[in-house]
């Protein structure tokens, strides 16, 4: 049986806006998907796609365009769509969720942004957004807000499932989760009370694999006794990321999902069948998740060697892998990720130096999203520097001789030096990893050489991290408390600028390696 009880989530590419009109699909007809934003993936992090999908009502789908910050309205029943500026007031929204009668927007750590109240949204032509400072204290992006009303909990039982019960419409009901693969259901995603009376619901169920996380999802549907009526798989093998709330569950029973394919951002409905016709069906064939080839032994010189120049005598040894506690591990990262610093016009820009991510014309320095326009200000966090190996210390010191702060390009050409930026300090998603370690400069393919490979994800403890080789690391700082399992940690990334903390079910993990430092204890 799966037991937790501990503690709290992205690392590099290639940062290209692409304009998108992906297909829409619902059984029976079609129609265009509009406009969405997607920086493509490249080595070391996956793309930041669209921010997630809910259903704003019976018949309109809402979708964050994280990138442009924009959301995006569209009907369902014609194709038609609105799309709407989010204010930039309260920081940047990437994910999304519908609580109550409102939509919410929630930030890269999970804390409340903004809100817009959806009653009359058909007659709308503009959002009225509005801010509650109670709220914007809580982290909760992996925190249900279910439709059902009520107080529903949700406890894990003797057969590795979860049990919902609680208060449905003014009605006590229960609802048994059971394994359908062999494996843990893990967390419940989403509930919603069908206009028939009936339950949709939206989980996931995590494999037991030894050198891997293997999760699937589903979505069923319930009588008011609990028996289940129809099911259909979540087709996340299909696809290359999957944002938080990657599943919308309408009122009429319609089920829709949001995923990126091959730089493609796709949404379509599925459709529930009888138990028996879903379990029968053959799994598709996964395309994994996106993993960039190792980019060999030139990449791991350079970004050495550019750790040296920075850290001078304070650069770890080779082959060196000093002990350290699980304590001293987490506390270290959280110094880079409370770290507070103010950006002088120096580290903002420089002569010659624009801030466009195009390889090919020789421009590979980006400014990181969050840091623009806020010269003279504090900010919080170490930010997001493609090859970077900054220390604390080292950021201070060198923001002081007027380098500049962080660079969100990157690429894999060894003729552009893998648009590695001199002038630029931070760190990255494996730089992170090696010095809050205290190892010498590891990339994600080769921090095999300083770590074991754990067996079993739930043998994860704080300070060990997921690893997508040639493409991201995270640390691991602990699962959040509760019978559901979710994982927290720290990490670089491009797509929150910087160092943030994160919260992942294993559906979004899919693919990554629980790995443990040699000498941690």
């Amino acid at each position: 049986m799966l037991t937790h009880d501990q503690m709290h989530n992205f690392c590099s590419r290639l940062f290209i806006v692409v304009a998108l009109f992906s297909s829409f699909s619902a059984r029976g007809e079609a129609f265009s998907m509009p406009e969405i934003s997607v920086i493509r993936s490249s080595t070391e992090q996956l793309g930041v796609g669209p921010g997630g999908i809910v259903m704003a009502d019976e018949r309109n789908l809402a979708a964050l365009d994280i990138v442009r910050q924009k959301l995006i309205i569209i009907d369902t029943s014609n194709g038609s769509y609105r799309s709407f500026q989010i204010p930039n007031d309260y920081g940047a929204a990437s994910s999304i969720r519908i609580v109550g009668k409102n939509l919410q927007l929630l930030s890269d750590e999970g804390v409340y942004v903004l809100e817009a109240d959806l009653v009359s949204l058909p007659k709308k032509e503009a959002f009225s957004w509005k801010h509650d400072n109670e709220q914007s204290t809580q982290r909760s992006a992996i925190e249900r807000k279910f439709v059902a009303a009520g107080e529903i909990s949700i406890r894990r039982n003797e057969k590795s499932g979860l049990t919902i019960s609680g208060e449905f419409n003014g009605e006590n009901r229960r609802i048994g989760l059971s394994p359908l693969e062999g494996g843990v259901v893990t967390s419940v995603n989403d509930l919603r009370i069908l206009e028939d009376g009936s339950s949709l619901a939206w989980w996931e169920e995590t494999a037991s694999t030894e050198d891997k996380i293997d999760a699937s999802a589903w979505t069923g549907r319930f009588s008011p006794s609990g028996q289940l009526l129809a099911l259909a798989r979540v087709p996340i093998e299909t696809v290359d990321e999957i944002p938080l709330q990657y599943v919308a569950l309408s009122p009429n029973g319609k089920v829709y999902f949001q995923g990126l394919v091959d730089g493609r951002v796709l949404v379509e409905d599925i459709q529930l069948l009888t138990p028996s016709e879903t379990l029968k069906k053959k799994r598709a064939e996964s395309r994994g998740l996106i993993i960039e080839k190792n980019l060999g032994d030139l990449y791991e010189k350079e970004v050495r060697r550019v750790a040296e120049e920075e850290l001078g005598n304070d650069v770890r040894a080779a082959i060196v892998f000093p002990r350290k506690s699980r304590e001293e591990i987490i506390n270290e990262a959280r110094r880079y990720l409370n770290m507070k610093w103010l950006l002088p016009s120096g580290a903002y820009s420089k002569d010659g130096m624009q801030s466009f991510c195009e390889p090919a014309s020789n421009k590979f320095w980006l400014r990181p999203n969050h840091l623009s326009g806020r010269i003279g200000q504090t900010l919080t966090s170490m930010p997001y520097r493609w090859g970077g190996t900054s220390t604390p210390e080292s950021f201070t010191k060198w923001l002081n001789k007027g380098r500049i702060a962080g660079d969100i390009c990157t690429c894999r050409d060894s003729k552009k030096n893998y648009c590695i930026v001199p002038e630029a300090i931070g760190v990255d998603c494996s730089g992170l990893i090696s010095n809050v370690w205290g190892v010498q400069r590891y990339t994600t393919s080769s921090l095999k050489l300083a770590s074991v490979q754990l067996k079993d994800i739930r043998d994860l403890l704080p300070g060990d991290a997921l690893n997508k080789e040639g493409s991201h690391v995270r640390l691991f700082v602990g699962f959040e408390v509760g019978d559901e399992l979710k994982y927290v940690t720290i990490e670089s990334a491009v797509s929150c600028g910087g160092v943030c903390e994160r919260r992942y079910t294993s559906a979004q993990l899919r693919g990554y390696k629980p790995i443990r430092y040699k000498a941690v204890y």
